[in-house]
């Protein structure tokens, strides 16, 4: 024991003498994605969704997805996270599954596969949604959130959020399959 003790002494001595330094870094994971501003003021599905589209190379304008509302989804208020699974595969070939709220390792998990995470806020029917697109060493995730922008969270900070002055719980995901 003494002698291990001994040798980070060292280690440190030499370090402190060289100037040179070691750096432990498990690093971040951020997925590339386009972040314009959304159009519709009440659209953030539709700029989630041309956010998960553009990342599979599938280019949808948010005009584009809210005429497919009106015209497929048969439905002036905001499409449930179900519809936009639909549309997803519909559109694009994306096969997807809604989930609940998920895991840091899940997310991570699904990052890793190389696609975004949808999150849905609020009431099924009139819900608010964001995209996760990274993460970091220190449980922080990267969101995309149409209207407010890109910004960096604690994964406990999911939970809970405010929009629009309102309060919203964390209700479900949206998973792209690989």
């Amino acid at each position: 024991m003494k002698s291990i003790n001994k040798a980070a002494v060292l280690i440190a001595i030499t370090m402190l003498i060289s100037g040179c330094h070691i750096t432990s870094q498990q690093g971040s994971y951020i997925l590339e994605i386009e972040t314009t501003p959304y159009r519709e003021s009440d659209s953030s599905w539709a700029r989630a969704t041309e956010i998960i589209l553009r990342h599979h190379q599938l280019y949808y304008s948010q005009q584009d997805l809210l005429d497919y509302q009106y015209v497929y989804l048969d439905t002036e208020s905001t499409p449930t996270i179900d519809d936009i699974s639909w549309l997803l595969w519909d559109l694009g070939g994306l096969d997807s599954y809604v989930s609940g709220t998920l895991s840091l390792i899940e997310i991570r998990s699904q990052l890793r596969q190389g696609s975004p995470v949808m999150l849905q806020y609020g009431p099924y029917y009139s819900g608010h949604y964001l995209v996760i697109y990274g993460y970091d060493d220190h449980d922080r995730v990267y969101i995309h959130e149409p209207g407010y922008g890109t910004r960096v969270i604690h994964y406990t900070d999911l939970y809970y959020q405010r929009f629009h002055g309102k309060g919203h719980y964390w209700e479900s995901s949206l998973l792209i399959e690989p």
